[in-house]
Formats: structure tokens, sequence, C-alpha cells
């Protein structure tokens, strides 16, 4: 089971490191709104929908890197089986399940694995 434990940790840094690399994309689109917003002449005002714009990009690319950053600190958790790490697994589990296909898929896997006795044991404390 240790195996699966390992493999699922680099699955979840990877998750996390596309979801990074999201969070970077959505980042640099707010840029360019905010500063199309800000290349406007004061006469002309900016109207409501690119300041909608520029805040919706904001505000996914805030979650994305906080969502990317969870994953990969759970990741490294997992790869160095910390008691932590298995509960804050199975909750991002919980939560990956509606991101279909992908999530959906980590999720299950992540609940099959953690849930497993045997790897119940590699995450209690004292465990060599």
């Amino acid at each position: 089971m240790k195996r699966h434990v390992d493999l699922l940790g680099i699955l979840h840094i990877i998750w996390g490191a596309l979801s990074l690399l999201i969070g970077l994309s959505m980042l640099a689109l707010t840029v360019a709104a905010i500063s199309i917003v800000a290349s406007e002449p004061p006469e002309a005002g900016s109207t409501l929908a690119e300041r909608f714009v520029a805040a919706s990009f904001m505000s996914m690319a805030i979650v994305s890197l906080t969502w990317g950053a969870a994953h990969l600190w759970e990741g490294f958790g997992l790869r160095r089986p910390r008691d932590w790490a298995r509960t804050f697994g199975l909750v991002l589990a919980v939560l990956n399940l509606l991101l279909i296909p992908f999530g959906t898929a980590l999720g299950v896997y992540t609940l099959w694995v953690l849930l497993h006795d045997d790897a119940r044991a590699l995450f209690r404390p004292g465990h060599p």
C-alpha cells in the first residue's frame, strides 16, 4: 500500500502544479483586463462589464492558486506520511469529486487508497 500512497502523493503534486499554472494564467488575464480598463480615457469611463470581467479573473486566479497550493502541500505530506496529510487528503478528495472528469478520478482513487486499512497504519504516529 506504500506504493499507492506514494503514487497518490505524486498525482496530487501534479494536480496542484496544473492548478497553479491555471491560476497564473488567470492572473495574467487579470492584468490584461485591468490594463484595458485603465487605458481608456477618463471621459469615456469603463463599463461595468469590463470591471466585472477583471474581478472575475482575479477571483478565479485566487481560487485556483489556493487550490493548487493546497494540493501541493498535501501531496508532499503524503509522500512523507504525515498524520495530518491523510485527513486533509480525504477532505480534498471529497471536493475533487465535483471536478468532472479528472478530479472525480483523483477523488475516487484518493478515497480508495486513504480509507484502506493498510494505508491507515502508515499514517499512525510512531509508524516507522
